[in-house]
């Protein structure tokens, strides 16, 4: 199914003036070989003028030139900071440092945000299954490739760093506005991941949505107060970010905390997917022979993740009184240690795929479970950037042997492997990363037979995000994901009555499963066919 292209463009801020260079965040620089960030917002036809007004891609261009102002580095021109390996321009010029130039628009050979309209001659309701079809539909779960063409409804142009090599002269954030046959449309956003991370993403969505519709009811347009300030969060780092050498108790606590080491340059070789092999050899300016400290991590395990074989998508819904019924069974046995309904439900879903990839029983398994550093840090929640590492969660094969302790066990392993990324510890993560050789070196997931990669979306508000002003919350809101064996994604459930929650409702925590939830996963074929029809898939109904 091909879009009709309608137009495309390229937006910039509304006022230029002097073009200014911010280097991003350690963090955000480890991001760069990340999958994109990605996101579609999926609606329904609107039925009143101003809804409609609200929808057509003219308003929503020119709503989108107005957010630009407050975002305006995601207009700008991402680029490799010089390298320099005698460490007198600080940290920012280490190397594989990103930096970012913005502020001077076209008139400073800026790319600005891509911006493309679309039509689709189908209806919405053909590609996504209303919220009650996909919570009943094959017991929950909803096999989304066989459907929804997700890529369809994203920009077809390149943004930065999406080949991982590809950067100047392309944009890092690129839009799509897609129409359908009925009325209904989407609003699909991809970007570099060094810019933003999820909750980043969502930020913004919320804040151009708020523009929309208050320019669409001639309401006065709201203030935006996003964050970025890269050097913020580089600043919480535990010892001395500019100094010639890493300190070395810092460095031996860090280490010390759960976290993958997979060394791309130890991880050449035969077994090494050719299309990645440039990337397992150090770039011929960089000296590793003398890192000091910074012990090579372990090779990535290719033998494990065969890129092969076909992968399936499917979404998987569980209902509030189920995720509720797993948090009490996995709390029951937990004594003082308090588990989230996330935990529960992670621990369940792991336990379903552990089964259904029949490991050995002596065979060690991870789920690689992204955690954020804004609120460990004390970073506002507008924070832009991409905060984010991942702790490897470690259990054997032989832990779901008994199933009525399963839950409970992997709830816990997951709860006091979260707990111990405090403050400190995230700062020492900071330090440790900062001084590495090249930023980008250290990958610490893998996927394949032993790994699952989590990612969370919970707690973002995804379906209050309202471009049109009718409370109606959106259809259905596709994180995409590279069809990759071991992605997992949660969020909310769109709400069963199809309206946005606002105000206090909102934000009551823990609120994000009165709907349910959504289970976004990639397993290869054979597994996922395991999985689903496994009867303790829903041993909670």
């Amino acid at each position: 199914m091909e879009p009709e292209l309608v137009s495309e463009q390229h937006l910039f801020p509304p006022t230029e003036g002097t073009q200014k260079i911010v280097p991003l965040s350690i963090l955000d620089c480890t991001t760069v070989r990340f999958a994109l960030t990605c996101a579609t917002w999926i609606y329904d036809a609107p039925d009143t003028e101003v809804a409609i007004r609200a929808a057509d891609p003219k308003h929503l261009e020119g709503s989108l030139d107005h957010t630009l102002a407050s975002y305006p580095q995601w207009a700008g021109q991402l680029f490799w900071n010089t390298y320099d390996p005698t460490n007198s321009q600080g940290h920012t010029h280490r190397h594989g440092r990103i930096a970012i130039k913005y502020g001077a628009g076209r008139a400073g050979g800026e790319p600005g945000v891509g911006f493309f309209v679309v039509k689709l001659p189908v209806p919405v309701t053909t590609l996504v299954p209303s919220a009650a079809e996909r919570a009943s539909m094959n017991d929950g779960a909803w096999l989304i490739d066989e459907q929804l063409p997700s890529h369809a409804l994203l920009s077809p142009e390149l943004v930065a760093f999406q080949d991982n090599v590809t950067h100047l002269g392309v944009p890092g954030v690129s839009i799509q506005v897609t129409q359908f046959a009925d009325g209904g449309y989407a609003i699909g956003i991809k970007m570099c991941h060094a810019l933003a991370d999820a909750a980043s993403l969502v930020t913004f969505m919320h804040d151009w949505a708020r523009v929309n519709r208050a320019m669409a009811a001639n309401a006065p347009v709201p203030t935006l107060d996003p964050v970025f300030d890269p050097s913020l969060l580089d600043s919480c780092e535990a010892g001395s970010i500019d100094a010639s050498k890493p300190d070395l108790t810092i460095v031996e606590r860090a280490r010390q905390l759960p976290l993958h080491r997979y060394d791309w340059f130890l991880s050449g070789g035969p077994s090494c997917p050719p299309p990645l092999l440039p990337f397992t050899q150090p770039p011929p300016d960089l000296d590793i022979s003398h890192d000091g400290a910074h012990v090579r991590g372990v090779p990535c395990p290719w033998h494990e993740w065969d890129m092969s074989v076909p992968v399936r998508h499917t979404i998987l819904h569980f209902s509030a009184a189920e995720i509720r019924a797993m948090h009490v069974r996995a709390s029951a046995a937990a004594e003082e240690q308090r588990l989230s309904k996330l935990d529960a439900l992670l621990a369940h879903v792991w336990t379903c795929i552990l089964r259904a990839r029949q490991l050995d029983v002596d065979e060690t398994a991870f789920i690689d479970v992204t955690f954020g550093f804004r609120p460990r840090l004390g970073l506002p929640p507008t924070f832009l950037g991409s905060p984010i590492r991942l702790t490897a969660i470690e259990t054997s094969a032989s832990a779901i042997a008994e199933p009525a302790t399963a839950l409970p066990h992997l709830a816990q392993r997951i709860r006091s492997t979260l707990d111990r990324f405090t403050h400190s510890a995230c700062a020492d993560i900071l330090h440790d990363l900062a001084h590495e050789p090249t930023a980008q070196n250290i990958w610490a997931t893998f996927l394949g037979r032993r790994h699952t990669l989590m990612t969370s979306w919970t707690k973002l508000g995804l379906y209050n995000v309202d471009f049109a002003g009718r409370g109606e919350a959106p259809r259905y809101v596709d994180a995409m994901m590279p069809a990759s064996d071991g992605l997992l994604q949660v969020s909310e459930s769109a709400p069963g009555d199809g309206k946005v929650r606002g105000g206090e409702e909102a934000a009551e925590v823990g609120d994000w499963t009165r709907d349910g939830a959504s289970v976004s996963l990639h397993l290869r074929m054979d597994v996922m066919e395991r999985l689903c029809k496994d009867p303790l898939l829903r041993a909670y109904k």
